[in-house]
C-alpha cells in the first residue's frame, strides 16, 4: 500500500468495495451491483484483472 493510501485510509477514507458492502447490509444495493460496478471500475483504472486478483 503506497505512502498515500495509508494516509487516506488513516483519515478515514474506505474503498468504493467498503462502501459497497455498508450499502448491501443496509439494504440500499445489491451485492451483485457492488461487485459489477467495482470490477468495471478497477477495469478503467488498471486494466484487464487478474483472475486471482481480490478485490479491496
Amino acid at each position: 500500500m503506497g505512502r498515500n493510501m495509508k494516509l487516506a485510509r488513516a483519515n478515514g477514507m474506505t474503498t468504493m468495495m467498503e462502501d459497497g458492502v455498508y450499502k448491501v447490509l443496509s439494504g440500499e444495493t445489491t451485492l451483485e451491483e457492488v461487485l459489477r460496478v467495482t470490477a468495471e471500475c478497477k477495469v478503467v483504472f488498471f486494466g484487464n484483472i487478474d483472475e486471482n486478483y481480490i478485490l479491496m
